[in-house]
C-alpha cells in the first residue's frame, strides 16, 4: 500500500478510531501517539532512515503486536517490513536490512544478551547512518542506502540502556494494563487502513521532530 512522496495536503477527514486507540494505548499518551504519527509518516513518505528509533514497552496485550501485524505490515508491505527477535541480533549476517523500511526488534532486552556492548554499537550504526553494510552468507559485503526505521517492542521496563547523551531513542510510557478491544474493533482495523494511509501520505512532516527524540 506504500506510495511515493507527494506534497503535504490537508489531513484526511475520515477518522480511524481503532488505529488511534491502539496507538495511544501502546505508546502511552495522545501526545506521544501524535509524535509517532509524524515519525511514521516520514518513513512512509520519504523511505529513508529517520535516524531515531522508538521503544514501546508494557505488559502483554497492550496492542504492540496488533499495530505491527494489522497496521504497519500491510501499509508498508511484507517485503519492506521485518521482525527480528532479540536473540537474532548476535547473528553477523544482516541481509534483512537491504530492503527494509520498518525493522521491529521484538522481545527487546539488550542487557540479557551475551554481547550487549556489541549489539548496541551495531544498532546505533543501523539507526543513524545513511549507508549500511549488508553481509549475506557466502557473499561479499555490500554498502546500501539505509532506509530503515527501528521499533523496539518489549515487556521489560528498561529494554534498552540509553546513555544520557544518546539522542537516538523515542520512548513510550510503560503500559501496565492490556488494552480493552473487541473482535469487532480488530476486524475494523482493515477497514481503516486506506484512511490511515492517506493520513500518513499527506501529513505535513516536521523534520526536526523526526530527528529529535521526545
Amino acid at each position: 500500500m506504500i506510495q511515493t512522496h507527494t506534497n503535504p495536503q490537508p489531513t484526511n477527514p475520515i477518522p480511524t478510531p481503532v488505529i488511534d486507540k491502539l496507538l495511544k494505548h501502546a505508546i502511552g499518551t495522545e501526545e506521544l501517539a501524535d509524535y509517532f504519527i509524524n515519525w511514521i509518516a516520514f518513513c512512509y513518505q520519504y523511505r529513508t532512515a529517520p535516524t531515531t528509533a522508538w521503544i514501546w514497552h508494557g505488559v502483554q496485550g497492550t496492542g504492540k503486536g496488533l499495530i505491527f501485524a494489522r497496521v504497519l505490515r500491510p501499509l508498508f508491505g511484507d517485503t519492506n517490513v521485518v521482525q527480528k527477535r532479540m536473540t537474532e541480533l548476535e547473528d553477523k549476517f544482516n541481509e534483512h536490512l537491504a530492503n527494509s523500511l520498518i525493522v521491529n526488534i521484538d522481545e527487546a532486552h539488550i542487557s540479557n544478551s551475551g554481547k550487549p556492548g556489541m549489539i548496541m554499537a551495531v544498532l546505533k550504526n543501523q539507526i543513524t547512518e545513511p549507508k549500511i553494510t549488508i553481509r549475506k552468507m557466502r557473499q561479499a559485503a555490500q554498502t546500501v542506502d539505509n532506509r530503515a526505521g527501528f521499533l523496539f517492542f518489549s515487556n521489560m521496563t528498561a529494554p534498552v540502556e540509553i546513555e544520557q547523551t544518546d539522542r537516538r531513542f523515542n520512548v513510550g510510557l510503560f503500559q501496565r494494563e492490556p488494552i480493552s478491544i473487541t473482535a469487532e474493533e480488530v476486524d475494523q482495523i482493515e477497514l481503516e487502513l486506506l484512511s490511515f494511509a492517506y493520513r500518513l501520505q499527506h501529513h505535513p512532516v516536521d523534520m526536526r521532530a523526526v530527528r529529535t527524540p521526545n
